[in-house]
């Protein structure tokens, strides 16, 4: 006989399963549930095994499990030691029928990560062009929308709309041989360890033992960079200018599928980059990074291919065919296909990073649904927002986003000073 057990909606993986610590007095109870595999029905005994001071409790010890599902819940009462220090064992008299293993965690935050679209003018160009000039390396192919709308695309003051958004979800269409663009919430993290005396707390991450994972993460409908640089001569000027690398997210909003939405409450608490900085080598292996040159030999291969598909009518008389001569031009060109070499991308972007740090602390609403997670979530009326952005290319217009967001407490914001 074998047993099924599910925590919060996750199976059994390892070091997988999670409970949350309690936040003050609050406790997140999280459900068990149990039954059989093979139809039959067994009088159970619940227990919990964990270190001294490690505290679980359940609600039930003595269950009969079947083949329809028994819940009971489980309690955290304090945080875990080391990682996967707490199991869940469930017997038949002296047998064991099935066990979980389980990690306690306190400051419980969310991981997200994908691929994001930006669409805009880049370094030469000034920042309100719709298409890009010879002068910027990012541009536009004929039947894409402009950078910018044509009118009222310079913010003279917060909250426009004014084009260049950075897209998490739902892109304008994309290019050829470009991956998909979207980002979820990857895992859950938190922290374990004995704070005092003379101990230390480490970082854990679980992929799955909420259904926060998963999610959908996106920035508003008019988010965009607003380092609003170089601006065009004229009476009408940007009400903020940032040099490249320490720009802020205007119009930032942040929504995590139907759970969570916010915003910053003023312009100092919006995500603001700290520097543009060259990613490390294992960052370059972790995010999958290839040399520059690579890639570029590689796309140009492709798109010479679907250039040479076509016939030599199509190549210059349909935008497809220039669309293409276009990308092969920004790929370095193609001298026996009379395409000459055009602005590359900016390599530093390519291996290149920008950490946006920020506070989402103003329209909060949070319905957890069936998440624990966000149950936390809903004890705090502040959050810290931290999103990378890097590993971008003008060919694709997109790039990778790494980031995270936490509830802001006490001990954050003494990190943070």
């Amino acid at each position: 006989m074998a047993i099924s057990i599910i925590v919060n909606g996750s199976k059994s993986r390892g070091n997988a399963g999670f409970l949350l610590a309690p936040a003050g007095k609050q406790e997140f109870p999280m459900p068990v549930a149990l039954k059989t595999t093979d139809g039959t029905t067994v009088n159970a005994t619940l227990a919990v095994v964990a270190p001294a001071g490690v505290v679980v409790e359940l609600s039930q010890t003595s269950v009969s499990i079947g083949p329809k599902t028994k819940t009971v819940k489980i309690t955290a009462k304090s945080r875990s030691k080391k990682a996967g220090d707490i199991t869940l064992v469930v017997k038949a008299k002296s047998k064991v029928l099935g066990k979980y293993v389980l990690t306690s965690i306190s400051n419980a935050r969310i991981r997200f990560a994908g691929r994001f679209q930006a669409r805009f003018a880049t370094d030469g160009d000034f920042f309100n062009e719709p298409r890009g000039t010879n002068t910027g390396w990012q541009f536009a192919l004929e039947g894409e929308p402009d950078f910018v709308p044509s009118v009222n695309n310079i913010p003279t003051q917060s909250g426009m709309a004014v084009g260049r958004v950075v897209r998490f979800q739902n892109p304008v269409p994309l290019r050829s041989h470009v991956a998909p663009i979207g980002v979820k919430v990857k895992a859950v993290e938190g922290q374990v360890g004995v704070n005092i005396p003379f101990g230390r707390t480490v970082t854990v991450s679980f992929t799955v033992g909420d259904p926060i994972i998963g999610e959908a993460v996106s920035l508003g409908p008019n988010t965009f960079l607003s380092a609003n640089s170089p601006a065009p001569q004229g009476p009408q000027q940007p009400f903020e200018q940032f040099p490249p690398g320490l720009e802020p997210m205007e119009n930032f909003e942040l929504n995590i599928g139907a759970r969570f939405s916010g915003k910053p409450a003023t312009l100092s608490d919006r995500p603001k980059a700290n520097g543009f900085f060259q990613l490390t080598v294992p960052e370059l292996t972790k995010y999958g990074v290839v040399p520059l040159s690579q890639f570029a030999s590689q796309r140009k291969t492709q798109l010479l291919a679907d250039y040479h598909a076509l016939s030599p009518a199509d190549q210059t008389g349909t935008a497809a065919g220039r669309n293409l001569a276009t990308r092969i031009g920004h790929l370095g060109g193609s001298a026996p296909d009379s395409i000459p070499s055009k602005n590359a991308t900016l390599s530093a972007g390519w291996s290149g990073k920008e950490v946006y740090n920020g506070n989402v602390n103003n329209s909060i609403q949070i319905t957890p649904g069936n998440s624990v997670v966000m149950s936390y979530f809903k004890l705090s009326k502040s959050f810290r927002f931290s999103g990378t952005l890097l590993n971008f290319h003008s060919d694709e217009q997109c790039g990778q986003v790494d980031g995270s967001l936490q509830p802001l407490t006490a001990i954050l914001n003494r990190q943070m000073e």
